[in-house]
């Protein structure tokens, strides 16, 4: 249960991979009930490494299990796994349902994932909420994103708006 509620702490910090050893930036955006959340970061190698193979275990280790909130409220959770398009050096993606209720109502938060590392930097897109599945945007994120580091990593500037909006 350790490795489930660190999944839960490190997507409420927003540091879903670790803290990042040098320079970082985090970018959100939302729209009604949605929110998409994109950090780009340089990190230690071995750690990203090893946080990519923590998020690699999450679907087993954390399939499923049972949190409680601040007000002592059960939610159920439920880990799975999530493409990533292939793009980045190495790559892992999560989709992560929490299901409870809010105002006394049903509610389902979805949140799609995912992280794609290229050398020792990392960006990771979280999307989702309580409107429903954000892939394509996830997806979309995580390719744009990986383009402009890499754009970065070579020493250039990239283009302050993605060039390839569908």
């Amino acid at each position: 249960m350790a490795e489930c509620q660190r999944l839960l702490d490190r997507l409420y910090s927003q540091d879903l991979l670790g803290k990042p050893s040098g320079a970082s930036a985090l970018a959100g955006f939302e729209q009604g009930d949605s929110r998409l959340l994109e950090q780009v970061a340089a990190y230690d190698r071995a750690a990203l490494g090893d946080a990519l193979k923590w998020m690699d275990s999450l679907p087993v280790d954390c399939d499923q299990f049972t949190a409680t909130d601040s007000a002592g409220e059960k939610r159920t959770v439920q880990v799975t796994e999530a493409s990533v398009p292939d793009v980045g050096d190495a790559r892992e993606g999560l989709h992560v349902t929490v299901r409870g209720t809010a105002a006394d109502n049903p509610a389902r938060l979805t949140l799609d994932i995912a992280a794609v590392r290229v050398g020792s930097s990392a960006v990771a897109v979280t999307g989702g909420g309580l409107d429903g599945r954000e892939i394509t945007s996830v997806q979309q994120g995580a390719r744009q994103g990986t383009e402009r580091l890499r754009t970065v990593l070579d020493g250039g500037t990239p283009s302050p708006q993605p060039t390839n909006l569908d």
